[in-house]
């Protein structure tokens, strides 16, 4: 079919000009020859509709605001989820967290785990799947009111403290 223009939408050559709001369920975007593609918004937006949904970024990117992470708090023994970051752990008796494979993982995937109850006398055991260790053992345990860990996965078999 043919093609009209006005003034808040052209078609020039192969570029596709539009001054306004589109409005779609769904745009995809392709780039034949792997030139910058900028996105501009304003709102609140989302990617992904799933908790599988890998969006891979390559380069810098960078955050001007607020950068918000998955929180999960815990109260009874749990296995780690590879969507979980930050897990608040609010018991006043010991507790095993289980790692999921670090070969289930991103190379670099990183964890915080946070004792926000503070209660004396208690266990915090982060115990790994399989034969992955953390730096170096099977499991480790955590003892001191109010401690926390950062831990991130090689992707592969190993987890490291830092």
């Amino acid at each position: 079919g043919g093609f009209i223009s006005n003034a808040k939408l052209s078609f020039t050559g192969d570029t596709l000009t539009v001054d306004g709001t589109i409005v779609a369920s769904e745009i995809i975007v392709n780039t034949i020859d792997q030139t910058v593609v900028n996105i501009s918004m304003t709102g609140s937006t989302s990617f992904g509709d799933t908790s599988d949904d890998i969006h891979n970024f390559v380069g810098s990117m960078n955050i001007s605001g607020s950068l918000s992470l998955n929180r999960k708090v815990v109260t009874n023994n749990y296995t780690l989820l590879s969507t979980d970051h930050f897990v608040g752990v609010n018991s006043t008796t010991n507790l095993t967290i289980q790692l999921p494979l670090a070969s289930e993982l991103n190379d670099g995937q990183f964890f915080t785990i946070k004792d926000e109850n503070g209660a004396i006398s208690k266990q915090i055991i982060l115990q790994c799947s399989g034969s992955d260790e953390i730096d170096g053992e099977t499991s480790i345990s955590l003892t001191s009111p109010y401690t926390a860990i950062n831990f991130y996965s090689n992707g592969q078999n190993k987890y490291f403290i830092f």
